[in-house]
Parts: structure tokens; sequence; C-alpha cells
């Protein structure tokens, strides 16, 4: 038994109305009456107390059927207060009744239901402690009544009695109260209450002011919105800096080499373009027409703005020509002076016609001469230049740029783009190629928006009106506005690529009309149930507002989290994404509310004929297909569990042969410019020749410099894989060349990544042999260190990822067994996002049907973005769909029963959230970036085999194996976790309190 903590005051009346709301609110459908005469104060303990009143509100809702009402009165009888709890049954035999208030008692008809027993012991117990008395009256057929009768207070009755103040609301004794000695009916020294609980207010309380706020003030709310977009807006108008799809990660041996060239190659720090020129089928660039036509194409190129040099391949074959002539002069003048010589001691001197001798003999030497020379083959040095194709039918126009890629202006871009109109006219092809060509922009295609459509028609299916079908989208479509305008009026504090706001739209978009779908779910509901649209949309955002406050939070913390890796533009990538994940959570719990505010009961205005009946007849449903799929789980686990562990295992074994790239002309749409420089260069050229190497020697330490930098081209140029090398190139000081190596296989190949491992490998040698210090560097060399960078970091953010799951469900649903399950669920969908991908993406199967490119590699960033974005995606999921399911297990429902309740009351919405996520991923699958497109791909799989294969059949299948385990934690581990209600489970309580204690005044006599 236990003895109360200390005299207080308790008012049983507010008890009663208390404990009566927690179980309404646990059990919506059962009616409960109150009927209190006297407000009966007592001194006592007022938790435990508490505790004896809820056991018994807890029996009845466990073991009477769902439409058995029950009854609660209270009076003074006899100076006592009486409390009595009565039920409709059916009850227990009289056999059974006389053993009801011992310990662990079970009737016989209800052990088949898992619990301890009817816990009347405890009743009985709290009531000796008190003075007072605990009887059970019940019958098969007649019910269960059980009397409370408590002693009457000294000085008489309750008017005399000050109204205490400051009762906690706590529905859980005091952890450090522990039961006195048998037989100790004394009263024992009450446990402070911790200071948390004194001091903490909880987030679902927080919420719910911040909903009934935006619901009262909805015009000012409304307003703050629109002038946030108006100057967030012009704010991104005015600062928007332009975006830069350079990939860089510092301290990579091709950024170091970059850095170099870049301090010792100052003309060469500027970006380049390279401009193909190609003849028709059969003719040659070196016909005098076309060379004409290269010639002004040059010239106009190089009387751009912003333009340094232009190397026209014409320009080099007349200064061969130049240097054959120059060097034929100088041999025909070397005969002549040695024919004169030689006439001139054949012939004295004053000779009569000497001169005219001397003169014949020295022409006559320069005439064979020059008829013995070769003639000048315009076509064989132009083998010899690199920048003419060996078929002679493609040359190249090396264009250097003042300015990085960068950092070049759009008008020179555009000036460049429109140069070739000479060589266009004589009937040649010109396409150009390079990273300051580039130019990002951020925008919707047709697909994006086909997908936007495509969340309404999923939206007005489940609501079945078009008011709160437009809601979500709204509102998601508003937040993003807002997250984007924030995030382009800052791009000049970063360097923004054209992925990042892509990828912040399209998540934004998703999670937006997600948290708005829960919370109006919410709403609705509590509307059907009768309750007041203000106090509705205030307990919605203060109820599921906490679920997308817990899960925004999560979502933007992992997108933060890649961040750790140290890869500046993946972290800029995360940022922006996190801020419209952000402003969608603003949205759901500010804007949301202010907007139900101005429609009130109008929210289900323009209902769709036989659509609106519908769903409004699946609020109430209690036989769903829902409802069947989770019976059909518990019932037999083992075999959907398996099932699933070995299908996704299975989709991601491809993912074993996943190899990482980065994107680049080859991997470009077909339908670009930028493809067709590539292929064009390719088939002219070499697959490897847009792409070069560049080795870098650093020859400061070099004794002869030329012939270092000689001999590493040399035995550069024996390596396998290599198609061609240039001459070196020294800088001014000649401390500095640069050798352009040429492989034989195009950028993404595994060819081309062995070559470069090869040369980094003989640097040793090179180094010892010359006296350099050789670096590789180059766009491709750029890609490959990024590529394995990532790939490196990929296990230990995986590391932490899941980590951070289990702790953030440890701390949600106080279990040990239900983190591990949402981890492994987590890998289990990561896993076949990126096996599904690869077989797509890069090894091809399906690409035409989807209408993709595949391409050698994968995205070198996609796998963290993934982990990172799709595991914040999953723990969405997972808190809506078990958080029901606890739910209905701490308010007394068997195991079994509480995953088929929580899984009915949550799987609705929750498949109608992942439809419209996969819909809105799906739609840019089919935009018009490349490098999104792999991504939203990874990630739609990724959420259509989380929420249909993981949460909504592995998870209810493994939650019936554990049982009641599924809720085990141990005792230690329960004192360290904080306290997160997350389902703001305290305001529903209090705010059902208050109802029912409105409700209990009226009834009253």
């Amino acid at each position: 038994m236990w003895a109360p903590a200390g005299p207080s005051v308790v008012p049983l009346a507010d008890l009663v109305r208390e404990c009566a709301a927690a179980a309404s609110a646990a059990a919506p459908d059962r009616r409960i009456a109150i009927e209190v005469r006297d407000e009966c104060l007592v001194t006592g303990d007022r938790e435990e107390l508490r505790r004896a009143v809820s056991n018994l509100l807890a029996n009845v809702l466990t073991h009477t059927p769902p439409q058995s009402p029950a009854t609660v009165r209270l009076a003074r009888v006899d100076g006592r207060p009486v409390l009595t709890v009565e039920d409709e049954g059916p009850g227990i035999g009289g056999e059974s009744a006389a053993f009801a208030f011992e310990r662990f008692y079970r009737d016989p008809a209800a052990r088949e239901r898992e619990g301890s027993g009817l816990g009347l012991s405890i009743v009985r117990a709290v009531m000796a402690a008190h003075g007072g008395s605990a009887e059970l009256r019940s019958s098969v057929s007649g019910g269960t009544t059980v009397t409370l009768a408590f002693p009457p207070r000294d000085g008489g009755g309750d008017a005399s009695l000050p109204a205490p103040a400051g009762f906690p609301s706590d529905s859980h004794p005091p952890r450090s109260a522990s039961p006195p000695a048998a037989g100790d009916l004394g009263p024992r020294t009450p446990a402070a209450p911790p200071r948390e609980a004194r001091k903490r207010k909880s987030m679902a309380t927080l919420l719910y002011r911040i909903g009934s706020f935006s619901y009262r003030r909805r015009w000012w709310v409304l307003g703050a919105w629109l002038a946030l977009v108006a100057v967030a807006a012009t704010a991104a108008l005015a600062f928007r800096a332009p975006l830069n799809d350079t990939f860089e990660i510092p301290g990579t041996e091709a950024q170091e080499a970059s850095d170099l060239l870049a301090d010792r190659f100052p003309e060469r720090s500027g970006g380049s373009v390279t401009v193909l020129v190609r003849a028709p089928e059969g003719e040659s660039v070196l016909d005098e027409g076309y060379r004409n036509a290269v010639g002004a194409t040059a010239d106009e190129l190089a009387g751009i703005d912003g333009v340094e040099e232009v190397t026209d391949p014409f320009a080099l074959v007349d200064d061969a020509r130049r240097s054959h002539e120059e060097g034929l002069a100088e041999a025909e003048e070397e005969a002549r002076a040695q024919a004169r010589e030689t006439a001139g001691e054949q012939v004295p001197e004053g000779t009569p016609g000497r001169e005219q001798v001397l003169d014949r003999a020295g022409e006559e030497a320069a005439a064979r001469v020059a008829e013995q020379a070769p003639a000048f083959d315009e076509a064989e040095v132009a083998r010899e230049v690199p920048l003419f194709s060996e078929s002679g039918r493609a040359l190249l126009l090396q264009v250097q740029l003042t300015e990085a890629d960068a950092e070049v202006a759009p008008e020179t871009v555009d000036a460049v783009l429109d140069a070739g109109g000479a060589a266009r006219d004589a009937g040649l092809d010109v396409e150009f190629s390079g990273q300051a060509l580039t130019l990002p922009s951020v925008g919707l295609s047709a697909g994006e928006i086909v997908g936007v459509l495509a969340a309404v028609v999923v939206l007005v299916l489940n609501f079945g009106a078009l008011v709160l079908a437009g809601l979500p989208v709204l509102v998601a479509l508003v937040g993003v506005a807002l997250g984007m305008a924030a995030v382009l009026a800052s791009s000049a504090l970063w360097d923004l690529t054209s992925t990042a706001p892509l990828l912040a739209v399209m998540l934004g978009i998703a999670v937006g009309i997600d948290y708005s779908l829960f919370v109006l779910s919410r709403h609705r509901q509590q509307l059907a149930g009768g309750m007041d649209p203000h106090e509705s949309a205030a307990r919605a955002i203060g109820t599921a507002g906490s679920a997308v406050v817990f899960a925004g939070v999560t979502v933007v913390i992992a997108l933060l989290g890649l961040n750790v890796v140290g890869i500046p533009f993946l972290g800029v990538m995360g940022v922006a994404a996190s801020v419209t994940v952000l402003t969608a959570v603003l949205g759901a719990i500010t804007l949301l509310p202010a907007l139900l505010g101005v429609l009130g009961t109008r929210v289900s205005a323009l209902r769709v004929p036989r659509l609106g009946a519908r769903s409004e007849r699946a609020l109430t449903a209690e036989h769903t297909l829902s409802s069947r799929w989770s019976r059909f789980l518990v019932k037999h686990p083992v075999l959907p569990a398996v099932a699933v562990v070995l299908l996704l295992g299975a989709a991601s074994v491809p993912a074993l042969d996943m190899r990482l790239g980065l994107p680049d002309a080859s991997t470009a749409a077909q339908d670009t410019a930028e493809r067709r420089a590539y292929e064009a260069t390719a088939e002219e050229f070499g697959p490897g020749s847009a792409f070069p190497l560049v080795v870098v020697a650093d020859l400061t330490d070099s004794g002869d410099r030329p012939g270092a930098a000689e001999e590493i081209a040399e035995r550069v140029e024996g390596m396998a894989g290599v198609d061609e090398v240039s001459p070196a190139v020294l800088n001014g000081r000649e401390d500095t060349a640069v050798i352009s190596v040429v492989p034989g296989g195009g950028p993404s190949e595994e060819s081309t990544q062995d070559l470069l491992h090869e040369i980094r490998a003989e640097r040793g040698s090179l180094e010892r042999a010359t006296g350099a210090e050789v670096t590789v560097t180059g766009s491709t060399a750029a890609a490959i260190d990024i590529s394995e960078r990532l790939t490196g970091a990929l296990v230990p953010f995986l590391g932490i990822v899941v980590g951070l799951a289990l702790v953030l469900m440890a701390l949600v649903f106080r279990s040990v067994l239900v983190p591990l399950k949402a981890a492994l669920g987590f890998v289990l969908s990561a896993g076949a996002a990126l096996g599904v991908t690869v077989l797509v993406f890069q090894q091809g199967h399906g690409a035409a049907l989807l209408g993709v490119e595949s391409a050698p590699t994968l995205l070198a960033f996609l796998p963290i973005l993934l982990l990172g974005t799709l595991f914040g995606l999953a723990i969405d999921y997972e808190v809506f769909l078990v958080s029901r399911m606890r739910e209905e297990f701490v308010h007394g429902a068997a195991a079994e029963e509480a995953v088929v309740t929580g899984f009915r009351q949550g799987a609705r919405v929750v498949t109608v959230a992942a439809v419209i996520m996969v819909a809105v991923f799906a739609s840019f699958v089919f935009g018009h970036d490349e490098t999104i497109r792999p991504i939203a791909f990874a990630l739609a799989v990724g959420v259509l085999a989380d929420a249909f294969l993981v949460r909504m059949t592995l998870v209810p299948a493994l939650m019936a194996l554990f049982g009641r385990a599924a809720w085990w934690l141990p005792k230690w581990l329960d004192r360290l976790l904080p306290s997160v209600d997350v389902e703001g489970e305290a305001l529903g309580r209090a705010g059902a309190a208050r109802e029912a204690g409105r409700g209990a005044t009226r009834t009253a006599p």
C-alpha cells in the first residue's frame, strides 16, 4: 500500500474531470458521462488519487466494448465524498468479482488480452492509504460499478475550506516516490517535483498558442507573410549573384595544382572556351573558302570584350609557312654566297664581266636549292597541329578569357555564342563548349508543374473538397517562394550552384504539401467530432504541428549535416534546401491556421460530388483497407517481414557496382549544344581531347628546367592509356611547366581514372629523375578527386545519420527496439534507392522508358545527398505512423491491438503524403536539369520503398513480432532521456479536461 504524500487539499471534482477527459481523448468514440453534485474537497496525495481514478477508467476502456458507455458520479453521501464509476458491461461473475482486488488478477474472459490485470489492488491500496475504501459490484449482464468512499474531512463541508492553487498537471506519479513498508498507512514525505516539470513548457503548448494566435489574428499573420515574401523577393532581385557550377574541394591535389597555376600562370587563370568548326562530310576545313571564314570567326572572337586571345590553328599553319619560307630564303642566301665565293676564286679580280659571272653563279645555286627543297605541304603541317583533326574535316579555336569561368560576364558569354556567323554562312558547323558558357538558371519546366498538379489531384481524392485540397499546395508554394527568395538574396555570400535552388524547390514543395496535409487531416477529424473551428485549428497545430516541427527539424539537421563531409558545394546545397524546409514548417504552423481562420466553417467548401461523402465516411470507418492490411500483418508477420527485407536487399545489390563522377559535357542532355560539341569533338579528335589531364611541374628545384619538363612529357607519353601529349609550356620565369595529356578514353571512363592514378603513382620516380614536383589537375582530375573524396565520406556520413536516427527515435518513442527497427528500415530504403538508381542511370536498364540518359558514372554527391534527405523523410513517416501506435499502447491497448488501431489512424494520411511526395519527385525526373534528374529519381524510389514497404509493411509486422517488448526501455536510460511529447498528448489531455469540465458543470444538478 501507498501512503499519501503529505496533507494537501485535493478538489475531487477537478480531478475527475481531468481523468475523464483523458479517457475521452484516448477513446473519442466512447461516451463518458460526468455527474458532479459536490466539489468534494479531500486531503491526500493528488497524484495517487489521479492514478486510482485513471486506473478505473482505463479498465472500462480495455474490458468493455467500444460502444458501451460509462458514467462517473461524484457526490457527498452522509458527509463522505463518494465516487462511482459505472459501465454497462459485460461485467464479471460473482465468483470472479470476489478476487478482483487481488494483485494481477485477471478475469478468465479477458486472459487473451495483453496486460498485467485489472490493477484494482492499486486502487484499494491508494484508498486504504487515504483512509477510504474501494468496493466492486459486477455481473455478466449488468455491468460493473466501482465505488470509492472517502473519509469525512474535519471541519465540515467544502465551503469552509480555501480552494488550493498550483496543483501539478502531470498525470504520472513522481519517480522518486516509493511505497512504505507493508501495513504502514501513515503519511510519507513527498518527493519534490522535478525542476523541469515546474518550469518547462511543452512544445505542444507553445504551438497551440501559436496556432490560436494565428487563427485569431489571421489578417495580421497573412499581412506579415505577404510582407516577408515581398521584402525577400525585392532583396533577391537586388542582391542575387550569378550561379556557379564550378565544383571545388579544398585540399585535393587537383585544386592545389590549379591554385599553383593561377599563381605561376596568371595569363592562364581565366576561363576558356573551345570552338569546334567542322566542314561538311567529305570536305576539309583546309579549303581556301573555309579558311577565310575561319579567320573571320577568329577575328570576331578576338574582338569581343572579355576575350584575352584566340588561338587560330590557321595562324599556326601560317607561322609554319613563314618559318619554312624563312628557312628556304636563308638556304638560298647561303647557297648564293657560297657559289659567289667559289666562282670568285675561279675568276680573277679585274676580269671583265666578273660580277655578272658571280651573280649568275649565285642565282643558279639559289635556284637549285629552291628546286631541291621540299614544297610547303599545308595538309602535312596541319596534321602536326593538334588543333586540326586527323581527317582535316574539323579544327578547334581556343578562346582564352580574361576572367575565371564563374566570373565571366553574361554579355561576354552571349557575344561568344553569337559569333561564327561567317563560318556558318560558308557552310561550316560551329559548336561551343566550356564551363564559362554554362548559364545556370532556376525555373520550373512543364514536368515539375505537372507534378504539382498531380499532388492537387491526390489531395482532391483524399479530401473530396477543392478548398481543402488547395490549402496544402498554396501553403507549400508560399513557403517555397519565401525560402527561395531568401536563398537567392543571400547568394552573394556563397557560391550557389544551379542544382542547389532546384533541390531546394523540390524538397520545399514536397515537404510543404505533406506537412500541411498532416495538420489539415487532424483539423478535419476534430471538426467532424464537433469541435469548435478555432479550438480545432489551435489543437491541430499543437498536436500534429508538434510532429511537423519535429520532422522538419530532423530534415533540416540532416541537410545541414551535409556540411560535415567538408565539401563546400554539397554543404551549400544542404543549407539552401534546409531554408525551404524551414519555411515549409513555418507555413504549416502559422500561415495555415491563419487561412483556416479566414475560411472558418467554409474550409470544406466546393465539395466534389461522391468524393466528399466518401472522404467523410472514411473519417469514422473502422473496417478499412488499412485496418484489414494491418490485421493481416499482425496475424502473419514473419512472411511479409522476410519478403520486404529480401526484396529491398535484392534491389540494393546493383549499388555494389556504383561508380561516382561529376556531370560534364559527356553526360549532358542530347539536345544541348554542350553535348553536341562534345560528341563532335570526340568523333574528330578522340573522346579524351575535350577533357585532357593537365600535368603541372614545379621546376623550382630543377637544374635543367626545360630539359626536366621535356623528360616528364616523354615519360608520361609512354604510359598506357595516353592518346597524345602536347609539348611542355613554360611560364616566363621558367619555374613551372604545363603539359597537356589527352587520355584515350572519355572523362568518365575507368581507363582515364587509371591513367590519372598511374601518373600520380610515378610521381616519386619523376621527381627523383628531374627534381621537379609533379601534380595533376584539370576538370577530369578534379572530378575524379571530388568523387573519391565523396566516396570516402559516404560510410562515415551513413554512420552519423544512422546514429542520429537511433537517438531521435529513442527520444520520441522511449524504446530500444523501435529505434533499431527505424534505422534498419532507413538503411534498406536507402540501399534500394541507390541500387535502382544505379540500375537505370548507370547501367541503362529502363532508361529509355523514362526518357533519361545513362552514363558510366553516377552523380558523385547523390549518395550522400540521398542519405541526408531520405533520412529526414523516413523519420517523418516513422513519427506520424508509429506515434499513433504508441499513443494507443500507453492508453491501455494491447500491443497487437495498438499496432492495428494506430496503423488505421495514421495509414491514410501517410499514404497520401507519400504519394504526393513521389509525384513531386517524379516530376523532376522529367524536368530539364540533368543533374537533378537522378537525385529526384533516387528520392522518389526511396520514398516509395520507405513509405509502402518499410513503414507500412515491415514496421507493423516487426511491431507485432516484438509485442510489448517493442516499448521496453531500461530504467537507467529512461532517466537519462528527456521527455519529448511529439504528438502533444499533454495538450490533448489539458484541452479535453477544459471541455469536459465545462460539460460536467452543465450536467450537474
